[in-house]
């Protein structure tokens, strides 16, 4: 097909066909692969729960705590609406991708800064050893910082559910 319009068309409209044409084989490509991974995701819903079935109030108790730390701990969220994010691109102001939160908040401190975070970054990750500009720092600060987030929260975690077994007994 392209090859039908090129003749016709400036070579800059031409570059904007190709670049839209491959837009539209990107989104196609995405959906297909959403589609695909929730599908997988309802199957192990159904296999979880099948197990979950058969397990003992004790192992229920069990599953329940890792679970905690695994997805409230160990899982990044939006402050504001609770949505999981993956995603960081370097700029350590985020935005929540749940189109009706509108959120805006700092990759360092998870802090909702209300629409934009931009002041709160540039106020208070300035001197961290990683950033590599007003608003922007390296992955490896990303990393190092939730690292140490998770292991206070799990740390944190940990004790409680330690008294409250000693209490138990």
């Amino acid at each position: 097909m392209g090859k039908d319009i090129a003749p016709h068309v400036s070579a800059a409209a031409f570059g904007s066909f190709l670049c839209a044409r491959e837009s539209v084989k990107a989104a196609a490509l995405t959906k297909t692969v959403r589609e695909e991974a929730k599908l997988e995701y309802e199957k192990q819903m159904e296999r979880e729960l099948e197990c979950l079935k058969e397990l003992s109030v004790e192992q229920l108790k069990i599953e329940q705590y890792l679970r905690a730390v695994r997805d409230i701990m160990l899982t990044l969220y939006c402050p504001r609406c609770s949505k999981a994010f993956l995603d960081f691109e370097g700029c350590f102001s985020l935005k929540c991708s749940q189109q009706t939160c509108g959120c805006s908040f700092c990759a360092v401190y998870l802090k909702d800064c209300g629409g934009d975070a931009h002041a709160h970054v540039k106020e208070f990750c300035r001197g961290l050893q990683g950033m590599t500009g007003e608003y922007h720092g390296l992955f490896e600060l990303f990393q190092r910082v939730q690292k140490t987030r998770r292991l206070k929260a799990v740390t944190a975690y940990l004790e409680r559910l330690e008294m409250e077994v000693k209490g138990g007994d």
